[in-house]
């Protein structure tokens, strides 16, 4: 099923079955339904950021000590599996500089690096591959033994009051984390500026259903900036981590090179991001609650 709350069923119903969705998913990839260990921890990594936005659009309504653990499970579960993926990530993000996807189509000067990182990946999948078996094993018994604990879950309002509180507050934490991007445009600030776009955007995606269309739309421009943010983000992991790896692997020009690349795309990212942010944001967080109310409503009367 998709993820989205469906017409006809309560908020409690619609918030257990799609974690329970979610937890089932995540659990098959992790045993083994995903072409590959990498994949695999990619999309149970998905899933565990969904399950999390889902908690943070009913976390006013819930008991917050329910949420602040179920929060954390997931959290933890999620960073016990992120080595093998921030490998992965290296790589991809050279291949977006310009290094190609083929060892023919890399620059002599980057062919060392890329080398060196693939083996770096290959180590934590292969020789190291028994850990990363180990912790995928251990992550998929920890969901095995969950669903008991949805029961907990308990949601004190109904309907839309039951989401509104969440939602305005998820987009005025969004908002917020926009002007402070626009005050001082460090990378800790457009981090957490995206993890509150990544929030949004889940949240959108849960309430499809109010006016397909309409909220269709908006999700492609949130995962849009969320993209942008994305390998905003992922360039200045690049760049941080990139000295270690470029000591034995490229010459000081070849890095400095590299590193000019990276600080010139990541400016160009950050300025279509706030250029699309701020129409995303535009509309104030309790007019967007009201306007949302009002879909809602329209949709159960249909």
């Amino acid at each position: 099923m998709p993820y989205r709350i469906k017409r006809g069923e309560t908020v409690r119903q619609g918030v257990e079955r799609i974690a329970m969705e979610q937890i089932r998913r995540a659990r098959r990839e992790l045993r083994g339904d995903a072409p590959d260990a990498a994949e695999a921890v990619h999309q149970a990594r998905k899933r565990f950021k969904k399950l999390r936005a889902l908690l943070r659009l009913v976390r006013p309504v819930m008991s917050q000590q329910v949420f602040k653990a179920e929060n954390r499970f997931f959290r933890d579960k999620a960073r016990a599996l992120a080595s093998a993926r921030d490998d992965q990530v290296m790589l991809d993000t050279l291949e977006t500089l310009g290094a190609g996807g083929s060892e023919e189509s890399v620059p002599e000067e980057l062919a060392g690096l890329r080398d060196r990182l693939a083996a770096r990946r290959d180590a934590h999948l292969q020789s190291g591959g028994e850990d990363l078996g180990d912790r995928m094993s251990e992550v998929a018994e920890a969901l095995e033994r969950y669903p008991d604990r949805i029961a907990d879950w308990r949601i004190w309002a109904k309907g839309f009051e039951a989401l509104a509180p969440g939602l305005e507050r998820s987009y005025r934490d969004g908002r917020k984390a926009l002007k402070a991007v626009c005050k001082k445009p460090d990378q800790v600030r457009f981090h957490e500026w995206r993890k509150r776009v990544k929030d949004h955007w889940y949240h959108n995606r849960l309430l499809t259903g109010l006016w397909p269309e309409v909220m269709e739309a908006r999700g492609v421009e949130l995962s849009r900036l969320a993209d942008l943010l994305g390998d905003e983000h992922d360039l200045a992991v690049f760049g941080q981590t990139l000295d270690t790896a470029a000591k034995e692997s490229l010459t000081p020009e070849a890095e400095k090179r590299l590193l000019r690349q990276v600080s010139r795309r990541q400016k160009r990212l950050r300025r279509e991001a706030l250029v699309l942010g701020r129409r995303v944001y535009a509309e104030k967080p309790k007019r967007l609650r009201q306007r949302w109310t009002a879909y809602w409503e329209a949709w159960h009367q249909g």
